[in-house]
């Protein structure tokens, strides 16, 4: 399945400075208009966000959907970020 790269337009009456709220694993973060999915990750948690950035995080919206970190978001996205298991054997130390 492809990531989704558009969710629609932002919402009429809307002024490019008002913040917009997304969601990220159920958490309210406040983006700016025409933020990415990536520049909200790296304001709600820079480590998870480097770890998207690197493919270690799966990223799916509301329904389960993939989604690419170049998602511009819209009020009300919901992000959910899980880091993928790492195999057994994996750690560098």
């Amino acid at each position: 399945m492809r990531p989704v790269t558009d969710i629609g337009a932002p919402s009429e009456g809307r002024h490019v400075s008002d913040p917009i709220p997304v969601f990220v694993n159920q958490r309210p973060v406040q983006a700016a208009s025409g933020e990415s999915v990536a520049d909200v990750l790296r304001r709600f948690d820079p480590a998870l966000a480097g770890d998207a950035q690197r493919g270690d995080v799966t990223l799916t919206d509301g329904v389960g959907r993939p989604l690419g970190l170049e998602l511009q978001v819209v009020p009300g996205t919901i992000v959910r970020a899980v880091r993928r298991a790492r195999a057994a054997g994996s750690d560098s130390g």
